[in-house]
C-alpha cells in the first residue's frame, strides 16, 4: 500500500465522519425546526381560540348591555334610557315619561365582572365628574334656505 492509497482512505473516512456528523446535526436541526413549528402551530391555535373567545363574550356582553334597563334592579325608568353603545352605554333622561321634565342626565356604562374602564371611559367619566357637559342647538337651514345658499354659491 502506497502513502497515497492511505492518504487518500483517510481522507474518504474524513468525509465520511464529515457527511454523517452533517447529517446527524441536520436531522437534529430538522427535528428542533419540527418540535419548534408544532409548538408555534398549537400556541396559533391557542391564540385563535382564545380570541373567538373573547369575541363571543364582547358580543354577548353587547346584546346583554340592550336589555339592562329592564332588568329588576336597574334604578331608571327604562323608558328614560337611550342606548348609544359607545362610547357610553345609555344616556338616562330621569324624569321625562312621567312628567315632561327632565330631572337629571345620568351616562350609565355597564360593565359586569371584574371589567375596568377603559381609557375613553375614564376620560368620559372625568369630563362629566368635572362639569365639562354642556348644550347645543344647532339649527339647520330651511329647504327654501338651502337653495339660496346654493344659489349664492354658484353664482360666486
Amino acid at each position: 500500500m502506497t502513502i497515497e492509497t492511505v492518504l487518500l482512505g483517510m481522507f474518504a473516512l474524513a468525509v465520511l465522519v464529515l457527511g454523517y456528523m452533517v447529517w446527524r446535526i441536520r436531522g437534529t436541526l430538522a427535528d428542533e425546526r419540527s418540535t419548534h413549528d408544532l409548538e408555534v402551530e398549537a400556541a396559533r391555535a391557542e391564540g385563535r381560540a382564545d380570541s373567538r373567545q373573547r369575541a363571543k363574550s364582547v358580543n354577548l356582553g353587547q346584546a346583554i348591555e340592550q336589555f339592562v334597563p329592564w332588568m329588576t334592579d336597574y334604578p331608571f325608568n327604562p323608558r328614560d334610557s337611550r342606548f348609544l353603545g359607545n362610547p357610553i352605554d345609555y344616556i338616562v333622561f330621569a324624569g321625562l315619561r312621567e312628567s315632561d321634565d327632565v330631572d337629571e342626565v345620568v351616562f350609565v356604562e355597564v360593565k359586569s365582572g371584574r371589567s375596568q374602564l377603559t381609557k375613553r371611559e375614564r376620560s368620559l367619566r372625568d369630563a362629566i365628574e368635572e362639569g365639562r357637559v354642556r348644550h347645543l342647538t344647532v339649527r339647520v337651514p330651511t329647504a327654501r334656505e338651502a337653495e339660496r345658499m346654493r344659489e349664492q354659491a354658484e353664482a360666486a
